[in-house]
């Protein structure tokens, strides 16, 4: 503290605050050096060496045994201090009194720290003589990792999410059509193109990103996972708001999960091991990716039967999705966002950058390969989302056999961040179709998306109904329409 020994203006620094600047700048530029200075004969033990997983708001205690050779420095402290203070701080005293003499050369004692927010640090420990001329007699570093404390906001959202999911793919079930399954399965192209875009281009587009962009080890690895990873639940949702073939997706996204099995192991085996070495080991156990089938193969199946036996209420599902999906998106916009909170945190240009030219050569690439091999519109649009979009619940599990904590929470951030940007050209292009048929609208023309050609007619080249309802009907010699195909 300060000292005003006159009274008036003369101030002087007391001795106590003298040596705690002093330590504090030395904290700071000593760190290098901490091994060489080691070497005179000083000793320092911690219990625990360091701290690996220390959680969120809670405080543990570690104790140190400093040893001198001799008794030549008898007037000695040590001082700590958290390079980090909004990921670890100490609790209580952080300097420490050491005593030196000739029937002691060995100090004992603890100090706490407690652990504020996700992420790795270190304390900055010194060891000094705190009389003149106050020699630097050691300075070492103490590792902190605070790992994620769970909560229960955490649960309900996941149950909360399943529900919704559960109901959405139930949905995608009372629309599926078996014809289509039976045809795509006796003439498998459009899958083949899925794995060849999913599981050979993805791969190598992630890993040349994340090499060609700064990113640390840690977020370049989540970004190959993202890469690595089958098509995701969400693509379902797009392709039916974009009118693409809802059969054709599923199958996709079932078949890929499937084949991911051996597909991102593979590639993980043979390209983490540039970010992080111990990744060539980790093996992820196959029946936690099956765990992924789980959330998509009993909601299509009981929205099978549902449009088998119970057509009226498959109606009455497929005419709420859109209302639910609003719902949904609300909910994600703010509940998930408040539980997810510690993500956004760690956002930054480069992850945002990275992730979105993921997604953008990811739908373009599948819808040109879907276009070179002469698919119909509604099956490129679906090619094209089901390249862009991953799985990542897939790409989590391969971060968390990967990596331990809090790094799998640190380099998750890729993946989060990936899911918000992969939705945005799907977003932009629902929203502009949306204007556009509303402008068509005013103009009395109709669009009609079917499941092989797009077409739009004028209201005129439609034939009405005894209702005077207009119809769509894709027979060109039963109506008589004159349609003109867009390019």
């Amino acid at each position: 503290m300060l000292r005003n020994r006159c009274g008036r203006g003369s101030w002087s620094w007391s001795p106590t605050t003298v040596l705690q600047i002093q330590a504090s700048v030395y904290l700071w530029f000593s760190a290098a050096y901490a091994q060489s200075m080691s070497s005179n004969g000083v000793i320092v033990t911690f219990n625990p060496p360091n701290i690996k997983q220390l959680a969120e708001d809670s405080i543990t205690n570690v104790t140190f045994n400093v040893t001198f050779p001799n008794n030549e420095h008898q007037h000695v402290a040590m001082f700590v201090e958290s390079n980090d203070a909004t990921i670890a701080m100490l609790v209580g005293n952080n300097t420490f009194d050491l005593v030196v003499n000739e029937t002691s050369l060995n100090t004992s004692g603890y100090f706490t720290v407690q652990g504020l927010f996700l992420g790795r640090t270190t304390l900055k420990i010194a060891i000094r003589e705190v009389t003149a001329p106050y020699m630097n007699i050691l300075a070492v570093n103490y590792n902190v990792a605070v790992v994620r404390k769970e909560a229960v906001q955490t649960l309900i959202f996941t149950i909360a999410l399943g529900v919704f999911l559960f109901y959405f793919n139930m949905v995608f079930g009372c629309k599926m059509e078996l014809p289509i399954v039976k045809e795509i399965l006796k003439k498998p192209i459009q899958p083949a193109i899925g794995f060849a875009c999913q599981f050979l281009f993805m791969p190598g587009l992630s890993f040349g990103i994340a090499k060609l962009l700064p990113l640390s080890n840690e977020l370049g690895l989540g970004l190959l996972a993202i890469g690595c990873s089958p098509g995701g639940g969400s693509s379902n949702i797009f392709v039916y708001l974009l009118d693409g073939d809802v059969t054709l997706s599923i199958m996709m996204t079932f078949i890929s999960i499937v084949s991911s099995i051996g597909m991102t192991t593979l590639w993980i085996w043979a390209l983490g091991r540039y970010f992080i070495p111990d990744t060539s080991r980790n093996i992820i156990p196959p029946q936690k990716i099956l765990q992924s089938l789980a959330i998509v193969v009993p909601g299509v199946g009981v929205g099978l039967l549902v449009q088998r036996f119970l057509p009226k209420v498959a109606e009455f599902l497929v005419r709420y999705f859109k209302p639910v999906l609003g719902v949904f998106l609300l909910f994600l916009c703010s509940f998930g966002v408040y539980v997810n909170w510690y993500m956004f945190q760690f956002f930054s240009g480069m992850t945002f950058l990275s992730g979105l030219l993921l997604a953008i050569f990811g739908y373009l690439f599948g819808g040109l390969a879907a276009w070179v091999f002469r698919q119909t519109w509604a099956r490129i649009k679906t090619i094209a989302i089901e390249t862009a979009f991953q799985n990542i619940g897939i790409a989590l599990l391969v971060l968390r056999f990967s990596l331990g904590q809090p790094d799998a929470d640190l380099a998750a951030v890729m993946p989060v961040s990936c899911l918000f940007v992969q939705i945005l050209p799907a977003v932009i292009a629902i929203i502009g179709r949306t204007i556009y048929e509303r402008k068509c609208s005013d103009k009395d023309i109709i669009i009609d998306y079917t499941e092989t050609e797009f077409y739009v007619k004028t209201k005129d080249q439609n034939s009405q109904d005894e209702h005077g309802i207009f119809t769509t009907d894709n027979s060109k010699q039963h109506h008589g329409i004159k349609e003109e195909r867009v390019l």
